[in-house]
């Protein structure tokens, strides 16, 4: 069985709408030329969201689409899921989705960060699954 999709690209990243469901791709905390971005943590949890927020707008949802957010740290980084998740509650209505805080040595600056959104009745359609019975 093949899947089908489509496929959401934004200046900031992008990711796979399917049905009812948008698989977000990671975006990180660097800027164009590589740098880091941010005077600190909470500014780079910020950056991160501002990219997802970007990405779900373009395939028609918003933050409050969101139920699983991963972030992924530099080892050096003193991020707990604490520190990700009062950042959160400023953006995003309780419940908070689902939370994962991993360390990662090989990512380039301080965090990364990727999703799983349900999109109900997007515009984006959802390329071909029978599950919604053609209604999105």
């Amino acid at each position: 069985m093949t899947m089908k999709g489509n496929p959401v690209d934004t200046e900031f990243g992008g990711g796979l709408q399917v049905g009812d469901f948008f698989f977000l791709s990671a975006v990180d905390t660097c800027g164009e030329a590589g740098e880091p971005v941010g005077a600190d943590s909470r500014e780079r949890i910020l950056f991160c969201m501002k990219k997802i927020q970007d990405v779900l707008l373009s395939a028609g949802g918003n933050l409050e689409s969101l139920v699983q957010l991963r972030f992924y740290c530099s080892d050096s980084s003193p991020l707990t899921a604490q520190d990700i998740r009062e950042v959160l509650a400023e953006l995003i209505e309780e419940p908070l989705p689902a939370l994962s805080v991993i360390p990662s040595g090989r990512i380039p600056g301080e965090l990364m960060a990727d999703g799983i959104a349900v999109i109900l009745n997007s515009t984006a359609g959802c390329g071909g699954c029978k599950g919604c019975g053609g209604v999105c």
